[in-house]
């Protein structure tokens, strides 16, 4: 297990951060400061036995290459990435390469793959995923052209469309969500969670809850 309470806010690259940790089971990154991160490549490559990562408060909208970022967590089943934002993104090949139990990938509405260049063999030998409208794996593609959110037999992709800070996991970013935080708050200050930091302030407060709101209004 890891927790992290590490400052991360001037890290420019994680590359190769978790590579071949093969005893890790589960991540706790939520407090996570990845605003200046433009690297990822390999950061869980080989985390044969990791079960959990939380990345819910990762922020991706630097990043460039995700190059074997997941690849061989063959013990995850499912991967919350609906905070990823990747417009800037450009290589994601062999991102899930050998994740043969992963089922499910959710992301949210600001994952894109328009700026990718190379995404060779990105979910290859991941034989159980199910996008969201039920569209199964298919080893005639497994680079790009399924890496985006499932809308059936039209459009058959790979991933589940999860709203981003959709906290209560009920599919939908509204003021259930907004409880969510409040009853945080009125725990005593250590035993607060820091997932709900939303605006990595390190406290939760009512700006947090502003950031609800605002995904709320788009």
């Amino acid at each position: 297990t890891f927790t992290s309470g590490l400052n991360t806010e001037k890290v420019t690259t994680m590359h190769e951060m978790f590579v071949g940790c093969e005893n890790l089971t589960d991540a706790n990154l939520s407090s996570f400061n990845t605003a200046n991160v433009d690297d990822m490549s390999k950061m869980f490559d080989q985390c044969y036995a990791l079960t959990s990562i939380d990345l819910r408060n990762f922020n991706t909208a630097n990043v460039k290459s995700m190059y074997r970022m997941f690849r061989a967590c063959e013990s995850l089943t499912s991967l919350d990435l609906s905070s990823f934002n990747t417009v800037n993104v450009t290589e994601m090949s062999y991102m899930f390469y050998r994740c043969s139990n992963l089922k499910t990938i959710s992301v949210g509405s600001e994952w894109s793959t328009e700026n990718i260049l190379t995404s060779t063999e990105m979910f290859r030998d991941s034989p159980n995923l199910v996008g969201g409208k039920g569209t199964v794996y298919d080893i005639n593609h497994v680079d790009h052209e399924y890496a985006h959110i499932d809308e059936g037999e039209d459009n058959p992709g790979y991933l589940t469309y999860k709203p981003t800070r959709d906290l209560n996991d009920d599919g939908k970013v509204s003021t259930a969500d907004i409880q969510v935080i409040i009853n945080d708050m009125k725990k005593p200050q250590g035993s607060q969670s820091v997932s709900y930091d939303l605006n990595h302030d390190g406290k939760i407060s009512t700006a947090d809850i502003q950031v609800i709101i605002n995904e709320m209004k788009k």
